[in-house]
């Protein structure tokens, strides 16, 4: 009988190289497992960290809303209102905007949305009166504090309106205007990236300030879904997508004074760009020892 043909045996070289590539395996299975929870721990850092964030400048704007609100407020029960004196309410409105004080002026407006008094930085040229009746008219319905939003010429200006009662009815709205500055020196202040998006809402879950991300049309209600968890708890955590559609975690706190909502948006993808910044050296390392003995064992082994 013809004897069976054997196949040819690999090569001294093809068996050195195999067996530094067994040997290497595990090293590269334990790296990609720990580069995996590195990632979870990233993206973990990255939600704290969005979290915290909400929650610091919520509370730096809860300062500034209820400062402002109190000094209308005052304003608002002064008795020089019920005398008209209006050149004493102005002396008052005046003494109470320091360089320190969060809002640049005061206005106080009829039912008509006329401004019968401004104190302080020059009047907006879009605060006429039609506009302003439309804003202050729910004030002039229920009679309660509220937010809303000035358009000034590219940008918009956080209010703060307080109803002024005369004779148990409401005659006036007093609104303190906050600075076009504040919102920025506050986002600074608690260190939010420029690729982070600080949203406000008010009490209601209506839009009324933005920095970064996609803009939003201010003054109006947020998307039904979101509305819903703006009004679960005090504080969440999402995991979403903005208007462009990009993924994002969603942080929210609500000021626990004035009732007002902040969302730091932070993009999913800043917990791959952290892995990356970490692991980039040690994977170039590993791929150029483990070419380095590949090399080495293929010269050898031939």
């Amino acid at each position: 009988m013809p004897e069976t043909q054997r196949k040819p045996l690999p090569s001294i070289r093809s068996q050195i190289a195999l067996l530094v590539l067994a040997c290497a395996l595990p090293t590269v299975v334990g790296f990609g497992a720990l580069v995996g929870q590195f990632y979870s721990r990233e993206r973990d850092t990255l939600k704290e960290d969005t979290q915290q964030a909400a929650r610091a400048v919520a509370a730096a704007i809860d300062r500034d809303l209820v400062q402002s609100e109190g000094a209308a407020t005052a304003l608002a029960s002064s008795p020089s209102l019920r005398t008209n004196d209006l050149d004493a309410l102005r002396l008052q409105a005046g003494a109470l905007l320091s360089p320190q004080f969060p809002s640049s002026q005061f206005i106080l407006s009829d039912s008509t949305g006329k401004a019968v008094l401004n104190v302080g930085a020059a009047l907006p040229d879009t605060l006429n009166p039609v506009g302003n009746h439309h804003r202050l008219a729910p004030l002039f319905g229920h009679g309660r504090p509220q937010m809303s939003v000035v358009v000034v010429e590219g940008s918009a200006l956080l209010a703060l309106d307080v109803p002024v009662f005369i004779d148990s009815h409401v005659a006036y709205a007093m609104t303190a205007l906050l600075k076009p500055d504040r919102l920025a020196r506050i986002l600074k202040d608690e260190h939010i990236s420029a690729d982070q998006a600080m949203t406000l809402y008010d009490a209601d879950g209506n839009v009324v300030a933005q920095a970064g991300g996609p803009r939003l049309l201010l003054g109006h209600a947020a998307a039904p879904a979101l509305r819903e968890q703006l009004h679960k708890a005090a504080e969440n955590l999402l995991d979403t997508e903005d208007a462009q559609g990009t993924p994002v975690y969603l942080g929210l706190s609500r000021a626990p004074v004035s009732g007002a909502v902040v969302g730091i948006a932070t993009p999913q993808a800043k917990a791959y760009e952290e892995l990356l910044r970490a692991v980039a050296l040690i994977a170039a390392t590993m791929i150029a020892v483990l070419a380095a003995g590949f090399s080495l064992a293929w010269a050898v082994g031939g």
